[in-house]
């Protein structure tokens, strides 16, 4: 069971998406998954 994220009071969405990162340097490629929102564009079409 996992516990409930506060909502942000500034946020303009009531689940805002969560966006990681791999320190260890990974790196992926549109090539490499297809599916995947690599770029700042293709993030912010998927969220639009």
């Amino acid at each position: 069971m996992s516990t409930p994220v506060p909502t942000s009071p500034t946020s303009q969405w009531s689940d805002p998406p969560i966006i990681t990162v791999a320190p260890n340097g990974a790196y992926k490629q549109p090539a490499d998954h297809r599916a995947l929102p690599v770029t700042p564009q293709a993030l912010a079409a998927r969220w639009a």
